[in-house]
């Protein structure tokens, strides 16, 4: 998890740098290891990276300096460092002509498939990054480089050759990408918080409600479930789109489509046995390119067939011979869960299931748990609702606020979980009667888009 920033000004006027550095430590919290800058005049293709000493890389080292230069575009950055955790990651990153920049919330896990290609094509590479990665990736194929890309991300480029801004989200909108626009210029954020930030000086935008959203919210438990948010004005990037700026042309597309079988034909027991095969194959090579990572690894363990599942390949990869990160992982994984006292809705039956059968190293929070006459929630509802930006259906995220916390309490950065499982497979009654409807509302249902970190 890292946070963007970045506000394109249509006019030759300035960014207020005061106001931009605000907005990108605002959302530090997404990025303690690193901060960095870069500032464009897109009208006279000149730039100015913004940073301090990179040799020795601190939290808070990189601070906006004025500048006597007119820069109508910025970039900023907040960096969780994952890949490559020394200064070659620091972003904005810039390809080695100094005529494109990237700033990338995400990961893209086939990186190093993709690099292999790209060496066979004569690229070189200087980091081990994936952010390397894609902008070479940009560079040989353009915008159709997203259909190569198997991961998550919010990000945008700068093309300095064509003068185009370009910023992309994944498939399924698993990243965030908040943006505003009107005639005079585009703010874009990882968290909506950020832009409003941004504004919080300037009179001429107005932080209001979107009446339509809170409608649907409060009438039909309705949430984003549109590219609208509940900031009148301010909009969510589509999952599988991008945009781009040219100028003041604006554009936005969508990239990609789920390709859906209309036929329900009839049951075949060898189609099944190849199918549950290939399923099976597909869930391991996901798992697999996401144990990737240069930081400590661990795992969701809700007790859930999805995540259950998870930590059980993972245990497969540690007892058997495939080649996995078994330095990030450890001699034990280590699974994160959230349990209750409540016997009604504990889950630790299943949970400690998997932990016996793959004997994993498990740790349980206790969201209902209460401490001196104050449960955790009342302690935490204030930082937990500044956190989301917008509101929720229920409160089952402040479990998983949770065991985020407890496991960066145990030092890991990464974790794997078993979110998106229910809504593909028909894991809840919900889910059901999408499926039975046809195709199209089943697939609407899938690709509304969830508010991801």
């Amino acid at each position: 998890m890292c946070g963007i920033f970045g506000v394109l000004n249509f006019d030759e006027v300035s960014v207020n740098y005061s106001s931009l550095q605000d907005a990108v430590n605002i959302i530090k919290h997404r990025g303690p290891d690193d901060e960095g800058y870069a500032v464009f005049n897109t009208y006279k293709k000149t730039y100015e990276e913004k940073y301090g000493d990179t040799s020795a890389i601190k939290k808070g080292t990189h601070i906006l300096s004025q500048s006597s230069g007119v820069f109508n575009l910025a970039l900023g950055f907040r960096r969780l460092s994952i890949l490559d955790l020394s200064v070659n990651g620091h972003q904005p990153f810039f390809n080695n002509e100094k005529n494109i920049c990237i700033i990338f919330n995400g990961e893209v896990y086939n990186y190093i498939e993709i690099r292999e290609e790209l060496i066979s094509k004569g690229y070189s590479f200087h980091t081990g990054t994936d952010t390397e990665v894609i902008m070479n990736s940009y560079i040989e194929w353009g915008e159709d480089c997203l259909s190569r890309f198997n991961g998550m991300w919010g990000m945008a480029l700068y093309d300095m050759r064509k003068n185009v801004l370009f910023c992309t989200r994944d498939r399924f909108g698993v990243k965030p990408f908040y943006y505003y626009k009107d005639d005079k210029r585009f703010v874009f954020a990882s968290e909506l918080k950020a832009i409003i930030e941004y504004f919080k000086s300037d009179s001429s935008f107005k932080k209001e409600a979107n009446e339509e959203i809170v409608y649907d919210y409060l009438i039909h438990s309705f949430a984003d479930h549109t590219e609208n948010t509940f900031i009148k004005n301010i909009k969510h990037l589509p999952p599988s789109h991008f945009l781009k700026i040219h100028n003041r042309e604006f554009s936005l597309k969508k990239y990609f489509s789920i390709e859906i079988n209309k036929e329900m034909g009839k049951y075949d027991a060898k189609k099944f046995e190849r199918l549950s095969n290939e399923f099976s194959e597909l869930m391991f090579d996901s798992v697999k390119l996401r144990l990737r990572s240069d930081v400590a690894i661990g795992t969701c363990l809700s007790g859930g067939l999805d995540s259950s599942t998870i930590v059980s390949i993972i245990n497969k990869f540690l007892t058997g011979d495939r080649n996995v990160n078994r330095q990030q992982i450890g001699d034990k994984q280590k699974t994160f869960s959230a349990v209750y006292d409540d016997a009604s809705i504990d889950e630790r039956n299943f949970i400690e299931e998997i932990v016996r059968a793959t004997n994993c190293d498990s740790h349980y929070v206790f969201p209902d748990k209460k401490d001196l006459d104050k449960s955790i929630f009342a302690k935490d509802v204030d930082d937990f609702i500044y956190q989301l930006d917008e509101p929720i259906v229920s409160t089952s995220p402040f479990a998983l606020y949770n065991v985020m916390r407890l496991a960066g309490q145990n030092k890991v950065t990464v974790l794997l979980d078993g979110q998106g499982g229910d809504e593909t497979l028909g894991g809840y009654e919900i889910y059901f009667g999408f499926q039975y409807a046809g195709p199209k509302v089943c697939i609407k249902s899938i690709t509304a888009g969830v508010n991801g970190y």
